[in-house]
């Protein structure tokens, strides 16, 4: 069950970066861009167990629901978003236009799953970087509990879908293809 002031990356080109969303009231919702700044940036990603902001904002398209936050304000010492100030939650002061995003990053990449080539940031062709490397995960014995530990490392809830055949590109090896939640 998703927790209050939960925090996640939509509609961006990969797990990474995206439009930043929390869920507080039973719904998710979208967070105006007054107040924000590098410091906010840095919360979130580091909420979200990524080691450093890439592009502290970026629009990534409007949102849809309700604006959650309108004027966010961290120190940068808090270790998620429900520890910041903001002004009120559900604001009228902005529109979807002015919906934050950012781009996070690793500095230390070795272990860690990404998605690559899909058409939303939810799907896309299994990648672990090892050795210095990101590389396919080859798809010969691969199901969807599997596509479930990936998802969750990720961040996502679970795996829709396993496709075990190239459909997004040709990638460097053996294809392994997840649609997530």
């Amino acid at each position: 069950m998703t927790q209050e002031y939960d925090v996640r990356l939509v509609d961006g080109p990969s797990p990474q970066a995206g439009r930043v969303e929390i869920f507080h009231d039973n719904s998710w919702g979208t967070i105006c861009d007054n107040t924000w700044s590098s410091t906010e940036a840095e919360v979130v990603c580091d909420q979200l167990g990524y080691d450093d902001v890439d592009v502290a904002l970026e629009y990534f398209g409007p949102g849809d629901g309700d604006i959650h936050i309108n004027s966010l304000s961290c120190d940068g010492d808090e270790s998620s978003v429900k520890n910041c100030l903001y002004v009120n939650f559900s604001s009228t002061g902005c529109n979807h236009t002015e919906d934050v995003g950012v781009r996070c990053e690793f500095t230390s990449y070795e272990g860690n799953a990404r998605l690559v080539g899909g058409h939303i940031s939810h799907e896309g062709r299994v990648e672990v970087y090892h050795n210095s490397q990101w590389a396919t995960v080859c798809g010969d014995s691969w199901d969807l509990q599997d596509a479930h530990v990936v998802c969750r490392q990720l961040g996502f809830p679970e795996a829709l879908a396993t496709i075990p055949y190239v459909f997004f590109d040709e990638g460097n090896s053996s294809q392994t293809i997840v649609t997530v939640s």
